[in-house]
């Protein structure tokens, strides 16, 4: 920042400019040529490691690896050991770091629900392993984007509207769906668009692979089928899960869903590996 006669202030972008040093030499001690193959065709987590052995590797792709990238409105930007606490212009406008590549995202904004999207040409998600968001809407081509790297085990969306080509809002079982690999779900403070009369159902009808060991359900509405959730239970959770429901504050169902637990607990063998179920009226 610098003032002028005329007492204007002008911002100036820039870029800081660094010195490469090989020990005695400005060259590297093999061919430059063979340095940018490799860095140009290897996948992040041999870029990695490079890092590790040069600082040459960094400076040219200008990738930060950190273990947790935490997106927020207004805290300073903050490194502890492998984590990045960041607001989201910093995030965007950083300058000289044009990616940041994370296995855990924290992303919570509840006052512009477009800052993830507007982020998601800074961030890598090919080593994201645990994603929680919260106050933001996104496209189903965007989400889709968000999990792509396919190593996803823990997933907490958080009053997030995922929207499809025609503009309806994505179901809950549409989400289940396209997260296969998760193990830890939950999808909290629903919208009431997100349930449809054949949710419950559609549930029951998965049978996943790897099982859920928590899943968390919430503003459940009135009209939820509720004995379809034992077989959703029954085919998709690890012995001992966590599941957590909760209703949606005018849905009649708290003695019929209390039953439900009850039952599914009693019936479950062996009794030891039964789930671990709560709800909240």
């Amino acid at each position: 920042m610098f003032r002028t006669e005329t007492k204007s202030i002008i911002s100036v972008s820039y870029k800081p400019i660094i010195k490469l040093q090989f020990r005695d030499s400005l060259q590297p001690p093999i061919p430059v040529s063979i340095l940018d193959y490799i860095i140009e065709n290897t996948n992040h987590e041999v870029l990695a490691k490079l890092y590790k052995t040069c600082k040459y590797f960094f400076v040219k792709k200008l990738i930060l690896f950190c273990h947790q990238l935490h997106v927020c409105k207004s805290s300073p930007q903050t490194f502890v050991k492998n984590s990045c606490v960041t607001p989201f212009l910093t995030l965007l406008k950083h300058p000289f770091i044009e990616k940041f590549c994370c296995q855990i995202l924290i992303f919570h904004d509840s006052e512009n629900r477009n800052y993830l999207s507007a982020s998601l040409s800074k961030i890598c998600f090919c080593s994201l392993k645990c994603l929680q968001i919260g106050g933001q809407d996104l496209t189903m081509e965007e989400f889709l984007m968000v999990i792509d790297g396919g190593k996803l085990r823990q997933v907490n969306l958080e009053n997030v509207q995922i929207f499809k080509c025609n503009g309806n809002i994505m179901f809950v079982e549409e989400i289940v769906e396209l997260l296969p690999t998760v193990v830890a779900l939950a999808l909290r403070h629903n919208f009431a668009q997100m349930f449809t009369e054949r949710t419950a159902q559609t549930l029951a009808s998965l049978n996943r692979s790897t099982k859920f060991e928590s899943f968390e359900l919430d503003q459940i509405p009135g009209d939820f089928a509720i004995f379809f959730l034992e077989k959703f239970i029954k085919n998709n959770m690890a012995p001992k899960a966590r599941i957590k429901i909760r209703l949606n504050p005018n849905a009649n169902l708290n003695l019929e869903l209390r039953f439900f637990c009850n039952a599914v607990v009693y019936k479950w063998r062996p009794v030891y590996e039964a789930p671990q179920i709560n709800f909240e009226e």
